[in-house]
């Protein structure tokens, strides 16, 4: 089966994944293990992209409303009733009444932002977000201000580097080491195909998934673990308990866990609320202090878990 190196276009790590293709038909992503900065390293959203392209439920058209129905239509009356609205509420509440929103992967095409630009210019509104407006905008204060430009973003290539002058280096040690030294292992999130985020838990029709905590057969291995073992992840911060789930797709010093579960009956999310399962943010700090020390934002993934397999007389809240 021929394999294409290529990467994903989700956010700015780009990181390498591997495209299996049979008959010209693509049918596997998984992370790519020689890539220069990812490592084998993947979220699972670059990793998930062929499921959605497959979902029976993508759209491959717009949609209209009618009634109490969504009904397929065309391009142009699709834009041109969207047009008609956002032409209607400027007139009534002004241009700033109006926000625009780009996501992440408009920055892998020209088109687009261009094109957002003059969109935004045109409303005449100040309410424009992107990604980097959640997330990551102070990567690019830093560059701008450090290096001259807010779009240059070195990696530092500790293995290959001849010197490396560290900072603050107690606070910067866990930041900078890829995986703890003690045999815990490093927290990344993992998003389900149907349930990539919290709200989507609250439709039954997304419902269904187990979460699970994933990790690589190396280190499952390591630690007496086995597919559907209890387990409990524990940090100084807090612990949680879930069944363990040995996967090929994880690297080595991962442990991959859906978020989004753990909801209570205050959230009135019902449907969220009986899914049951574990708020993984109960691993991370919280406070003021409780921040990366090179970003300045919260920590809640790359945390160093302790992972120990438990039986499930010990398990506090059972299936």
């Amino acid at each position: 089966m021929p394999t294409h190196t290529t990467y994903c276009r989700i956010c700015e790590a780009c990181c390498g994944l591997l495209a299996d293709v049979e008959h010209g038909r693509l049918v596997r992503l998984r992370p790519d293990p020689d890539h220069v900065v990812s490592r084998g390293y993947a979220c699972a959203k670059g990793t998930r992209f062929l499921g959605m392209h497959e979902s029976h439920e993508r759209l491959d058209v717009p949609k209209l409303r009618q009634g109490g129905d969504w009904v397929d239509t065309t391009w142009e009356h699709a834009l041109g009733d969207a047009g008609k609205k956002l032409r209607r509420i400027r007139e009534l509440h002004g241009p700033h009444s109006v926000a625009v929103y780009l996501g992440n992967p408009a920055a892998f095409g020209y088109a687009l932002p261009l094109f957002t630009q003059a969109f935004v210019k045109a409303l005449g509104t100040r309410n424009f977000f992107t990604a980097g407006s959640l997330d990551c905008n102070n990567k690019f204060v830093v560059s701008d201000r450090m290096l001259g430009s807010a779009m240059t973003h070195p990696v530092p290539d500790l293995a290959r580097a001849r010197f490396a002058l560290y900072a603050r280096l107690p606070e910067l040690r866990a930041t900078l080491t890829p995986r703890p030294a003690d045999g815990r292992l490093r927290l990344i999130t993992k998003r389900e195909r149907l349930g990539h985020n919290s709200w989507m838990h609250a439709n039954p029709r997304l419902s269904g998934h187990e979460q699970r905590a994933h990790l690589s057969p190396a280190d499952a291995t390591r630690l007496g673990i086995a597919s559907g073992d209890w387990i409990r992840l524990q940090t100084p911060s807090g612990s949680i308990e879930l069944r363990a789930e040995v996967n090929a797709d994880v690297a080595p010093g991962a442990l991959a866990v859906p978020h989004g579960f753990g909801h209570d009956a205050a959230s009135g999310w019902s449907s969220a609320t009986a899914r049951g399962g574990q708020n993984v943010n109960e691993l991370a700090a919280a406070g003021p202090g409780a921040v990366d020390p090179l970003s300045g934002m919260t920590e809640l993934v790359g945390l160093a878990v302790e992972v120990t397999r438990i039986a499930a007389a010990d398990v506090r809240a059972a299936e």
